[in-house]
């Protein structure tokens, strides 16, 4: 071979090398971006799930608790009224009963 063309065949090597380095390089910035991604969602993201649930599920209860109370209540009174004594105001038909000891002398 022409030593005089030995640089012209080394050059397609060496651009080659040069652009393996480069790709190597953006492989790692890109590798470097993504392990940062992922540990700021493994982070932040359950925290921001978590509220955005706690915030739903108070709203649900809320009105799940109103509508409930208001549905249930006439059954409750009318159970409550039925299990109680009737209990009638002292008066002509209903006279007070006192008990009566005797005085110690």
């Amino acid at each position: 071979m022409n030593p005089a063309l030995t640089p012209c065949f080394a050059l397609p090597t060496q651009v080659e090398a040069e652009r393996a380095a480069v790709l190597a390089e953006e492989r790692a910035s890109i590798e470097r971006l993504l392990t940062a991604i992922s540990a700021t969602l493994n982070r932040d993201l359950p925290a921001k799930l978590q509220e955005a649930v706690r915030g739903e599920l108070a709203g649900m209860a809320d009105g799940l608790a109103d509508g409930v109370a208001a549905s249930v209540a006439p059954a409750v009174q009318a159970a409550v009224a039925a299990a109680l004594p009737k209990v009638r105001a002292p008066g002509p038909a209903c006279p007070v009963l006192v008990a009566r000891f005797p005085m110690a002398s």
